[in-house]
C-alpha cells in the first residue's frame, strides 16, 4: 500500500533521514538513500510517497520505494566530490589535505 508523507531531515554524510507519515500517524520512519527510487537524498519538507514496510530484526517499519527524492546536492566551496564505493557516507566532502612534495 502506497503512503504520502513529508521529508524531515536528511544526512547527506551518512545517507539516510525521515519521513513523517501524512497526519503524523505514528513515528517518524527511516529511510535509507537505497530505498529511493527518483533520486539520492529527501530534501527537508518535500512530499513523497512510499511503501512502509517492517523490519524484523529491529522491530520497526521503515520506508521503502520511496518518491520524491532529488539528485546529490551541490557542493559548496571547497569541497569535490567522493566517488567512495556508493555506500552510505559517500558523497561531497571536504578534500584530505595533501602531502606536499619534497
Amino acid at each position: 500500500m502506497l503512503h504520502s508523507g513529508t521529508a524531515k531531515r536528511w544526512n547527506p554524510q551518512k545517507g539516510f533521514g525521515f519521513i513523517v507519515p501524512r497526519g503524523g500517524e505514528g513515528s517518524d520512519l527511516f529511510c535509507h538513500t537505497n530505498d529511493i527510487l527518483d533520486g539520492v537524498r529527501l530534501p527537508d519538507g518535500a512530499p513523497v510517497r512510499f511503501v512502509q514496510c517492517f523490519d524484523e530484526r529491529k522491530q520497526k517499519y521503515y520506508a521503502a520505494e520511496v518518491t520524491g527524492g532529488a539528485p546529490a546536492a551541490e557542493p559548496e566551496a571547497g569541497e569535490e566530490e567522493s566517488r567512495g564505493d556508493g555506500k552510505a557516507g559517500s558523497g561531497w566532502q571536504k578534500p584530505k589535505r595533501q602531502r606536499a612534495l619534497e
